[in-house]
């Protein structure tokens, strides 16, 4: 389901781009925060704003979330679904108001049938964890646990930053985003993490121009704190990717010391 944002009637263009992007991370074998960024950088004529991206971006990633339930869904459609189509029936299964998107009403039953049919599937189809890990936890967990861990997997996080404590404190974060009309909250599971009540593009804030914070998942904030780093050691960080943990771990170094960032793709 998409994270909370306001919605507004959405242009058919706008829809038909979020199904476009979508495809393309389906289809591309280069990581997905790579596809999302070529894709805006290619639409930039488009004239998209920020609301428009917004919306393109969430609906992509929680359709690729729910792939495998949005594709069993698509094929009990009584019809070959376009780009938009298949946005819609994901949108209108995650119970987003039809109001909201530029659909024939004639179609919203046909839609919400098809993805209904999707109810009694197999956990794997409902939550695109694969057979062999569902196996997996069920061995370790109970029935209920298991299926309610799976299914948790399809919704979207909430956005998630980590307090640059080398600058400010989490408090000291959270103070700075109010001034700039972004609710947020301490996070309830790493100590240095702060959730954004309601999704916004903090990446226009005067806070992460002064280097206050970044946008990233309690989880990995929990991966970088069990390291146990301290200040004055060398660390190596061997799945950089765009160097989130490696700059958590700079963080929790105190700035002393050596942290080593490498990644299977150079760039």
């Amino acid at each position: 389901m998409i994270v909370t944002r306001r919605m507004a009637r959405r242009r058919a263009d706008v829809v038909d781009a979020a199904g476009a992007l979508y495809l393309a991370g389906v289809r591309g074998h280069a990581p997905l925060d790579a596809v999302v960024a070529k894709f805006l950088r290619d639409r930039r004529a488009l004239g998209l704003d920020d609301d428009d991206r917004g919306f393109i971006v969430d609906a992509a990633q929680g359709m690729w979330r729910a792939r495998s339930r949005l594709e069993r869904a698509a094929t009990a459609l009584p019809f070959e679904p376009t780009r938009g189509a298949l946005v819609s029936l994901y949108l209108v299964g995650a119970g987003v108001d039809v109001r909201t998107l530029p659909i024939d009403p004639r179609a919203e039953a046909e839609l919400r049938a098809a993805w209904a049919s999707t109810d009694a599937a197999p956990l794997d189809v409902r939550s695109g964890v694969p057979p062999w890990l569902i196996e997996r936890l069920r061995a370790q967990r109970t029935g209920d646990d298991v299926e309610a861990l799976c299914t948790s997997f399809a919704r979207a996080p909430p956005q998630s930053l980590r307090a640059n404590t080398l600058k400010a404190t989490r408090d000291d974060v959270i103070r700075a985003l109010a001034g700039e009309g972004i609710d947020a909250v301490a996070g309830s599971i790493a100590r240095d993490a702060i959730v954004v009540v309601e999704r916004a593009n903090v990446f226009k804030t005067s806070a992460i121009r002064y280097g206050l914070f970044e946008q990233q998942d309690e989880g990995s904030q929990l991966v970088a704190a069990l390291c146990g780093v301290a200040a004055g050691m060398c660390v190596i960080d061997y799945c950089a990717g765009a160097g989130g943990k490696t700059l958590a771990l700079a963080a929790l170094m105190e700035g002393k010391g050596e942290v080593h960032a490498f990644d299977v793709a150079a760039h």
